[in-house]
């Protein structure tokens, strides 16, 4: 009987022993592999920080490779690079205000580039009311022909987009001239555009919200559709607002005097009606439309030769811009903008309507 159970008792040690020495392999294999995975991840963060140092190495030697005789420094070589593009009210520069404050319920949105997945980066914006939006001057016709021209001969290499002029026209000074950095931009509706040295602009927007998608929402921006976005930072109060701060007169008293008012004709009051359902980002608020169109006009968005020369030689000149979906046809009568149709942008005009 004692020999039964001491053999009893010896299998079960046996057995127990098998069990501690596979867990111990297991042990062992589980901790080799985590060893081999720290390694790698090791080897990779080194790998990562060696190809940071080439590349800022790199850079320095792009950016000292021919200094200029001012600094020592030559930043040609300096590229941005794009987050994002618009999706905008505004489709042409005709009837962009010169900014988006005077505009207050013009629409737009932005959607980042998938890379930075704008649920995530963009999540705590929304925390701001306003926000600073960098982007790039797409639409600038000096650097668009030059690069147009060289892609044409294939000479990107020779393509010069600094060919820019020292005094430029701010849109409300109806031709006067002033230096190029006293301005944001200098856009003369659609005969002129922004000369600067390198096309980007700086503007300030109401942050309405972000969807589930990740597209920021906004409101009161004076971009085109289509404007490629180089940064998002958002308006701090408390640093971006100076109290102390003063503005060039030419800002304050502009040649160019604003409109007394806007006025429909019943017919436009029937074709906006009647195009309230092909709404693209007034979708459901077709009365914010209506306010945008009337601050647009207001400003008086003609050019400087509509002003001065046709208007002189056709009193009844009329005028189209497009916004959203829409186009706007208006005249000139009394110092009031006057709305004569709205039509569809996407359907053919029914001049029977």
């Amino acid at each position: 009987m004692e020999g039964r159970l001491l053999f009893l008792c010896s299998v079960a040690v046996g057995v127990e022993l098998a069990q501690i020495k596979k867990k111990k392999e297991e042990i062992e294999v589980q901790l080799r592999e985590e060893s081999l995975a720290r390694r790698e991840i090791e080897t990779n963060r080194e790998a990562d920080r060696r190809g940071r140092i080439e590349a800022e190495r790199a850079l320095r030697a792009a950016i000292q490779k021919t200094p200029n005789t001012a600094e020592g420094y030559d930043t040609s070589d300096i590229k941005p690079i794009g987050t994002g593009y618009v999706k905008s009210c505004f489709k042409q520069r005709y009837g962009t205000p010169r900014q988006g404050i005077l505009v207050p319920d013009s629409r737009a949105t932005i959607t980042l580039l998938p890379r930075h997945n704008g649920i995530e980066s963009l999540s705590n914006l929304t925390d701001f009311s306003h926000a600073w939006i960098i982007f790039i001057f797409h639409d600038n016709t000096n650097s668009a022909q030059e690069l147009k021209k060289n892609l044409l001969k294939k000479q990107l290499a020779n393509t010069n987009l600094s060919n820019v002029k020292s005094k430029v026209k701010p849109p409300r000074l109806d031709g006067a001239k002033v230096g190029l950095f006293s301005t944001r931009h200098s856009s003369e509706s659609i005969d002129s555009t922004p000369h600067r040295p390198n096309a980007i602009g700086l503007s300030v927007a109401k942050v309405e919200g972000l969807d589930s998608k990740g597209t920021l929402i906004l409101s009161g921006l004076d971009l085109l559709e289509g404007t490629p976005i180089l940064d998002i930072k958002p308006y701090v109060k408390e640093y971006d607002s100076l109290p102390d701060a003063h503005t060039a007169d030419w800002i304050q008293t502009p040649k160019v005097e604003s409109f007394k008012g806007v006025q429909w004709t019943e017919k436009a009051e029937r074709q906006f009606e009647k195009n309230k359902g092909s709404l693209s980002l007034y979708q459901g608020i077709p009365e914010s439309l209506r306010n945008a169109i009337n601050q647009v006009l207001l400003l008086d968005i003609r050019t400087q030769h509509e002003r001065q020369n046709k208007a002189r030689e056709t009193p009844n000149l009329t005028h189209t811009f497009r916004i959203d979906s829409l186009l706007v046809e208006f005249t000139v009568r009394d110092d009031y903008a006057v709305v004569l149709s709205i039509h569809s942008a996407d359907q053919p005009i029914n001049k029977n309507e």
